[in-house]
């Protein structure tokens, strides 16, 4: 939970911020790329849910069926990239890219909730037998 709260408080930080923080690097930058930065912000609340998830994979030692959802997640991201930057250039790349990953964000945060809530019916998973 303090994964996604940090990575809200940083979406707002960027939203908030993006002019100032690409004015650093040249102040043209500010006008090209002002808002593609500020809705790049906000993918990272997928990011940070579809992380959590991989990690549950691998903890879970079911990394090899979930690297077929991850694998389809990365082709979503590659079809909606593709097609916003024919359609609208650097503002449709960046909204396709953020599309695909809050689609991906979603999945996975549906994933965690299941998972969570058979880990919770059966007990922590890292509890075992007491260390002597």
């Amino acid at each position: 939970m303090a994964s996604l709260l940090f990575s809200l408080v940083c979406a707002v930080f960027i939203f908030t911020y993006s002019q100032t923080i690409l004015a650093v690097f040249n102040p043209a930058y500010a006008e090209i790329a002002g808002s593609s930065l500020r809705l790049l912000g906000f993918s990272l609340l997928g990011s940070t849910l579809k992380f959590h998830a991989c990690t549950l994979a691998r903890l879970g030692d079911r990394m090899r069926k979930a690297s077929r959802w991850f694998a389809l997640g990365g082709l979503l991201e590659l079809c909606l990239v593709i097609a916003g930057a024919k359609h609208s250039g650097l503002q449709g790349l960046v909204l396709g890219w953020t599309l695909a990953v809050s689609i991906e964000g979603v999945c996975a945060a549906l994933v965690l909730a299941f998972a969570t809530k058979l880990n919770s019916v059966g007990g922590p998973v890292h509890e075992g037998p007491p260390v002597a």
